[in-house]
């Protein structure tokens, strides 16, 4: 009792200690000779067996000696040298006692109990084995768990920063382009020369294709904030598929490809915005990866309208479809030539399909083309709506004042003089403080507000059209906000401001369809 308190004494004080090296080679050393002596004090009981003249106790005495010894395998497995240390001096002394006659001889139980001790010996030693496999299969485990989660967390950090840094670069570059489509819209009606109109169509190229790339970033953006909305409904193909005809048959014809439409007066049940962009990718990929031949988009009727864009283009080993998906993966494309795009379209158009519940298959092989396949619900020819009377554009914006926030001075002076073409009467501000200013000074009551997302000093143009409304007493008046910004979560700040948002580069036909909607009576 006295060994057995001093060992738990002893543990429980080297857990409650700070241990180092040293002490824990001690607290070893000092179990170990514990041990040791546990095992002589329990080998000497011997000395007090007698068969003869007490049979019972003495059998009694045997098995609580043999078996502790044999209860100590569970724990020994784990550490042998106590196992060994303990059982070796109780079994030893017990098989000289039975061979000396203590209390008489004794040669058959003296064999008897060195074999049983070789016999715990090598159960111990397979024990031992199963759990020293188990503990290092458990600490590789652990090693596993803990790289995997330093992967994952370097994965979302990686992830994270790759979208702060496209945001950044995003909106830093939307700006200066925001102010040059301005500008050239502005200028259009000013050139007089064939010489000037020529440049013109040059300089607007170059910035159709720039907006083109951003658009497809800001997509990218859009999905990973989840504002993407649905606004399914009766969608007639044949309008559908002979828009986009007409929108790439000029692509085809230069270079040199055959471009097939099937005819189809069926409607099916989808959001026409996102199922034309869907079909836009699906088309100018297979144009532009197709050399020679043609490019057919095929419909056919089955369980459901199947959609089919085929090409003879190079086709696609298995390697290849399994990334072709992925964001920036472009075939053939090494020297990242920009006219080629960004690599983000098939991207686009698989997050687009899953976000419309629209299956989509890839059936390629390497140089017999690609076919990929669209199964679209079909739904009824919708009833006849009566189209509202036409307005004309510039008898809404004529003598309108608008309000516009945005700390550029390029982006003011560019929408200023944009809006004034469209004899619009502007006023500009740079901060929601200034725009206040203007409103108590001038007496300037505005029709529309347009405001900038990101202002200085961490406000926001929600915050300043918010500002102005409650300064004016009017919660009704209309607002536009231009963003900049394609980071997640500030779309969905956006979007939970319940203000229309359009995003920069704001190409002028569009922003001045949304005014005049705006203003419409």
């Amino acid at each position: 009792m006295l060994i057995t308190a001093m060992r738990g004494y002893l543990t429980y004080g080297w857990y409650k200690l700070d241990v180092d090296a040293g002490k824990t080679r001690l607290f070893e050393v000092l179990s170990l000779y514990m041990s040791f002596i546990s095992g002589c004090l329990w080998g000497v009981t011997i000395l007090f067996m007698d068969f003869k003249a007490y049979p019972e106790a003495s059998v009694f005495l045997n098995m609580i000696v043999f078996g502790l010894s044999a209860g100590s395998l569970g724990v020994g497995s784990f550490w042998l040298e106590h196992f060994f240390i303990y059982n070796i001096t109780v079994f030893i002394i017990y098989s000289l006692g039975y061979l000396l006659g203590l209390p008489e001889p004794s040669y058959l139980l003296a064999i008897l109990i060195m074999f049983f001790l070789v016999l715990m010996i090598q159960i111990a030693m397979s024990f031992h084995r199963s759990n020293a496999q188990n503990i290092s299969l458990n600490k590789r485990n652990e090693k596993l768990a803990r790289n995997f989660n330093h992967q994952k967390q370097e994965a979302e950090k990686f992830g994270a920063s790759r979208t702060r840094l496209l945001a950044s670069a995003s909106h830093d570059l939307r700006q200066p382009l925001q102010a040059l489509n301005f500008f050239l819209s502005a200028l259009h009606p000013e050139l007089r020369s064939d010489k000037g109109r020529e440049i013109y169509s040059k300089l607007e190229k170059c910035t159709e294709s720039i907006n083109e790339l951003l658009s497809s970033m800001l997509d990218v953006s859009k999905l990973d904030a989840q504002v993407v909305t649905l606004n399914n409904e009766a969608v007639c193909m044949d309008s559908l598929l002979k828009g986009l005809k007409q929108q790439f048959q000029m692509q085809a014809d230069n270079k040199g490809l055959t471009l097939v439409f099937d005819s189809c007066d069926r409607y099916v049940y989808s959001d026409a915005v996102l199922l034309r962009r869907v079909l836009s990718n699906l088309i100018v990929n297979a144009i532009s990866y197709t050399k020679h031949g043609k490019v057919e988009v095929r419909v056919n009727q089955d369980d459901g309208l199947l959609i089919e864009i085929a090409d003879t283009g190079p086709g696609l080993t298995d390697h290849e479809q399994e990334y072709i998906f992925e964001e920036f993966y472009q075939l053939d494309n090494p020297e990242r030539d920009k006219t080629k795009g960004l690599g983000l379209g098939l991207s686009i158009v698989k997050r687009l399909c899953l976000l419309m519940a629209i299956p989509m298959n890839l059936n390629s092989q390497k140089g017999q083309g690609s076919c990929f396949s669209l199964r679209l619900p079909m739904c009824d020819v919708p009833e006849a709506v009566k189209e509202p009377p036409k307005i004309e554009a510039r008898t809404i914006t004529e003598n309108k004042k608008i309000l516009i926030i945005d700390d550029e001075v390029t982006i003011r002076e560019s929408l200023s003089g944009l809006l004034s073409q469209w004899q619009c009467q502007v006023a500009a501000a740079e901060s929601a403080e200034e725009a206040c200013q203007i409103l108590e000074r001038d007496g300037y009551r505005p029709d529309l507000i347009i405001a900038d997302y990101r202002l200085r000093e961490h406000k926001t143009g929600v915050e300043a059209i918010n500002k102005v409304k409650q300064l004016m007493g009017n919660d009704q008046l209309p607002a536009i906000i231009i963003s900049g910004d394609t980071e997640p979560s500030r779309l969905k700040e956006v979007a939970s401001s319940g203000y229309e948002l359009l995003h920069k580069p704001v190409k002028p036909a569009q922003l001045r369809m949304l005014i005049q909607r705006k203003l419409m009576p």
